[in-house]
């Protein structure tokens, strides 16, 4: 299962959340209308850095597979979706 994390932006202790387990598949169903980027195999540092959660960044790894949208191992940014409007994504199944 694929990890949702809320992020700062930023790098090192307390710049995510414990992370949201789930299916990489229903994880590209609730994103279908955005656009997320891969950002390579390290967690990124995403500009503007926050002392809040405000991005949302999902880890990938060989034990989820692969889908259209999430084709590599690693981490992706969701472009232009912030933490306070995303409850769609995190809402049980």
């Amino acid at each position: 299962m694929a990890t949702i994390y809320k992020a700062t932006g930023g790098s090192g202790k307390n710049s995510t959340d414990a992370g949201t387990v789930m299916p990489l598949t229903t994880i590209e169903a609730r994103l279908s209308n955005h656009k997320c980027i891969y950002r390579g195999t390290a967690p990124p540092i995403i500009a503007p850095v926050s002392t809040y959660f405000t991005h949302l960044v999902i880890s990938v790894t060989e034990l989820d597979g692969k889908t259209p949208k999430f084709l590599h191992d690693g981490y992706y940014y969701v472009v232009g979706l912030q933490v306070k409007n995303a409850g769609f994504l995190f809402a049980p199944s």
